[in-house]
């Protein structure tokens, strides 16, 4: 069954407190996983990038 996703709230990135950046590209990757799922409930279809 699929799931029925409305929204997501991404908090407490701090740079100030992120000396190594991982909090930072944590909050990245789970922003673009939720793009991705979104897009995917729309019906985008995935395509190969960067081929020669």
């Amino acid at each position: 069954e699929p799931l029925h996703l409305i929204g997501m709230d991404l908090v407490e990135v701090a740079p100030a407190y992120d000396h190594a950046e991982i909090t930072a590209i944590a909050a990245a990757s789970i922003a673009y996983d939720w793009m991705a799922v979104v897009a995917k409930q729309r019906g985008a279809v995935p395509r190969p990038v960067g081929r020669i």
